[in-house]
């Protein structure tokens, strides 16, 4: 018999395991990431017998795939267009609810003598709703298109970008020394403008790429294409020391605003859903039984605490956006579970070294508990809203609660000024080759040349948009305002005073000399940019 690689035997046990698993629990109506955890239990060194998986290392770079698929798929998912419609209640809860659930799950950790960094990922972990067991849940209980449910919806979105945020937060968190603050804003900033960047890159040129040359592609094609993209910026992600999650979120949330988004993710759905698989039996198999029973008093403590506060905090904060007794209680209901997310959290901080091995099992349950429960709290809270009886806000009301109008200038100059600080400032980030030559005269200002070309088509913008103001002393002002972000963002770059002063000057004579050329630079750039976000209108 021809010899097989230990990880497609591994393969075959977890698959096969997890098969059976699941049919049991679609036979019981339990969720089936909670069979994924049992069958990576069954399969894992902690429960006999214990040599059923011999290639540890192939599984967990299998299980990384699921972790990048993951996170692709919850970015095709996304999209500019969907963030702007959940409205501002959606915003405020999600932030409200996973603040406070950080502050509560830190405080708790405190209170068990656990360490601050594992205090802190506690709350980090149980700050974030699980956006599968919530719309299985909905799905299953035909509650998916009613009002609560599309506040859910937006509410797991903003949980899902706070999330992304707090797995790239935590590690430099972690880290934080009282005397490294400027390492620690650096790397803020560097987040800030790096992330910028591969957005602003992204939308102007993935849609192109897709608009022309991929739009009647195979399906073999367009997948081979998509996931080379997820993977690149992965890489890319790695490369300046972020999580991997990251650039696939990035790049499946691009990919969001092209014309192939749907086919795209019907396409990787077959893959996320088997990579997912590994992943969620691999996590499974981290769990050690033995530890959760010298744990059972943590998990019981922590899992009440969980639901107790994650109804409670997000009840208020539903009510207060809405004032809608019924719809906030089916909310704070619904939301009262943590999930995939703790779990890759969880993960974290065990591969970074911060966290005790016990950490990890102990949230895999409290995720199971608050799992079995969801169900059947959302069954309840439809009972208790019909007993409240309370009116639901019609879709009129609810669109006019949420609808906004910013002022249209400010917004448009403060655009371009994110802009420009990402082109000047990403310069220093992302491009090696100008940290090579930062001391050499003759290719920092050929770079630097390059860098204001991008940059000349908003710098001419932010003074026009000043030009407009009606007062005289607006105008003053914001000119004066320019000037002065101009000079901030130009004066670190050179050595000498001379240098800086002369290329301050093109820029002034430039902006003013060759302002229609510029302006209508801006004009096909911006309704470009428009034209990719609209792809999916």
């Amino acid at each position: 018999m021809e010899h097989l690689a230990p990880i497609i035997v591994d393969l075959s046990i977890i698959l096969g395991v997890a098969s059976l698993v699941m049919l049991c629990c679609i036979g019981l109506r339990q969720p089936l990431v909670l069979g994924y955890l049992i069958a990576g239990m069954i399969v894992g060194p902690y429960t006999p017998p214990h040599i059923l998986i011999s290639d540890l290392p192939g599984i967990k770079a299998i299980a990384e795939l699921g972790v990048i698929f993951l996170m692709f798929s919850m970015g095709l998912d996304f999209s500019f267009h969907k963030l702007k419609k959940i409205g501002k209640p959606a915003l405020s809860v999600g932030l409200f609810e996973v603040l406070i659930m950080i502050a509560v799950g830190y405080g708790l950790g405190r209170l068990l003598h656990w360490s601050s960094i594992e205090s802190l990922f506690l709350g980090a972990a149980l700050s974030i709703s699980s956006t599968t067991i919530i719309i299985k849940a909905l799905n299953e209980l035909h509650l998916k298109n009613t009002a609560f449910a599309h506040l859910i919806f937006g509410v797991l979105i903003v949980e899902d970008l706070l999330a992304i945020l707090l797995l790239v937060a935590l590690p430099m968190l972690a880290f934080y020394d009282a005397h490294l603050t400027q390492t620690l804003l650096r790397s803020s900033i560097k987040l800030i403008v790096v992330v910028s960047s591969w957005f602003l890159v992204g939308y102007f040129v993935v849609p192109i790429l897709f608009r022309r040359w991929l739009k009647s592609v195979s399906d073999e094609v367009l997948i081979v294409v998509s996931v080379a993209l997820c993977f690149a910026l992965v890489c890319l992600a790695a490369y300046y020391g972020y999580t991997v999650a990251l650039g696939a979120f990035i790049m499946g949330s691009i990919l969001a605003e092209t014309e192939e988004a749907a086919r795209i993710e019907r396409l990787v759905q077959p893959l996320r859903d088997i990579y997912a698989a590994v992943f969620f039996v691999a996590v499974g198999m981290l769990i050690n039984p033995l530890q959760i029973w010298q744990h059972i008093g943590t998990v019981l403590l922590i899992t009440g605490v969980t639901i107790f506060f994650k109804m409670a905090l997000s009840f208020l904060g539903a009510y207060g956006c809405t004032r809608r007794l019924s719809l906030s209680t089916q909310v704070g209901f619904s939301m009262a579970q943590i999930g995939e997310f703790s779990f890759i959290i969880a993960g974290l901080g065990l591969s970074l070294n911060l966290l005790d091995p016990s950490f990890y099992p102990i949230v895999v349950a409290v995720s199971v508990l608050t799992t079995f429960t969801t169900p059947y709290l959302i069954r309840s809270s439809v009972y208790l809203a019909q007993r409240l009886q309370v009116k639901e806000p019609t879709e009129q009301a609810y669109a006019k609660a949420t609808h906004s109008k910013p002022n249209g200038g400010l917004l448009v100059y403060g655009l371009n000024l994110v802009i420009l600080v990402i082109i000047f400032t990403g310069a220093g980030f992302a491009v090696p080759i100008e940290r090579d030559f930062s001391h050499h005269l003759l290719m920092n200002n050929l770079i630097f040349a390059a860098f204001y070309l991008c940059a000349a088509p908003f710098i001419t913008m932010l003074f026009a948009l000043s030009f407009q103001a009606r007062a005289i002393l607006f105008k003053i002002l914001g000119t004066a305002w320019t000037l002065l972000i101009l000079f901030g963002l130009m004066v670190h770059r050179f050595d000498s005073f001379t240098n800086f002063a002369i290329w301050y000057g093109v820029i002034l004579a430039s902006s003013y000399g060759l302002r229609k050329s510029w302006q209508k630079l801006h004009r096909w750039l911006s309704l470009h940019l428009l034209r990719n976000l609209k792809l999916r209108d």
